[in-house]
């Protein structure tokens, strides 16, 4: 037969462990969502941060290429060596990001939607016409004035589509962050939710039951002293007559 104090402990001990595994399930899960979105969160910093500094490397690039074309000015190996640079750079990072495998120390996720796609399709015109320019510059080809008019206008375009491009990133990043605390707002409910049936279904019976196993002890306790009074009267009465009987036998 098992004892009382078995039976009390072992109900605690399964009702205990089943409410504690629902609330670790839901931290554990909302721990791992958390930390999935904050690296997805960091590519998407880096991925924005990449498509903006686009326009930095194109109006860098266009601006040696003016200096190129003043006959005062002199191309030094430093100015030649700054613009094969940030020409490689440039060129890299736009294919890149058009082509969602963007490579800066390491891979990083760009998943371009339909929107951005779309928008590498307008600016590619624009974008390939300033590599020609660009490719020239860079073998040591004078930029004419000609040159120098088709780049500033593919230039204007591609900054103005370029910004379109980063907004779109930016709001990209913006919803997915929106998304993530919706989903923190849905685990903080749920858990707070999973307390209450838990404090309902489980903590408050679980009471109920432990006050009635006490109640129900100290009623036995009761009955024992009671027993135990009743057994004692006896005794001393078996003692009384025992003694009676002795004197009347003497």
């Amino acid at each position: 037969m098992i004892s009382i104090d078995q039976t009390v402990a072992k109900r605690l001990t399964l009702q205990y462990i089943v409410a504690l595994s629902i609330v670790a399930l839901l931290s554990i899960f909302g721990q791992v969502l958390i930390q999935v979105s904050l690296l997805d969160s960091s590519d998407n910093s880096h991925v924005i941060n990449l498509a903006g500094r686009q326009r930095m490397l194109s109006q860098r690039l266009t601006k040696l290429t003016l200096l190129r074309s003043i006959k005062t000015q002199k191309w030094s190996p430093e100015r030649q060596a700054e613009f094969e640079n940030g020409f490689r750079e440039w060129r890299k990072t736009h294919t890149g990001l058009r082509d969602n495998k963007l490579l800066d120390n390491k891979a990083y996720e760009v998943n371009n939607s339909p929107e951005i796609d779309a928008m590498f399709v307008e600016i590619k015109p624009y974008y390939n016409e300033m590599v020609k320019i660009f490719e020239q510059v860079n073998e040591g080809v004078e930029p004419t004035d000609k040159l120098i008019s088709s780049l500033l206008e593919n230039e204007k375009e591609f900054l103005h589509t370029m910004d379109k491009i980063v907004f779109e990133y930016d709001s990209k990043a913006t919803k997915k962050v929106d998304r993530l605390r919706a989903f923190e707002f849905l685990i903080f409910i749920l858990t707070i939710l999973t307390l209450l049936i838990e404090f309902v279904y489980i903590f408050n019976p679980l009471v109920s039951y432990v006050r009635e196993t006490i109640r129900q002890l100290l009623m036995s306790e009761k009955k024992l002293q009671i027993a135990n009074n009743q057994l004692s009267q006896a005794n001393k009465m078996l003692r009384d007559t025992q003694e009676n009987l002795s004197k009347a036998t003497k």
